[in-house]
């Protein structure tokens, strides 16, 4: 016996024991698939990821923007991002 599913009327799992429903649908596995170090197909999975452009390498580069406040923007002025905050700010306001 093996905990097997189907997707109920709310989209969500229903765990059962059962091959079959009540109406017939057959289940599925509620396990994974086995892993093996051992992968035959390895090379015919690259091959399409290549086909179809689904390589990690083919995708678009993703580039991240960070915004900074005014007070953040003037303790990186010329001194880099070593200074605190409030050192920096008191720096460049001209006091001691």
């Amino acid at each position: 016996m093996h905990l097997m599913y189907t997707i109920g009327p709310d989209g969500k799992r229903v765990y059962t024991l059962a091959k079959t429903t009540a109406d017939g649908e057959i289940t599925k596995s509620a396990h994974p698939a086995r892993f093996s170090p051992d992968d035959k197909y390895s090379r015919q999975r690259v091959t399409l990821k290549k086909r179809f452009g689904l390589l990690p390498t083919q995708q678009e580069t993703v580039f991240f923007v960070r915004f900074f406040s005014y007070s953040e923007l003037l303790c990186w002025g010329a001194r880099g991002a070593g200074v605190s905050r409030g050192a920096g700010i008191a720096r460049d306001a001209g006091r001691p």
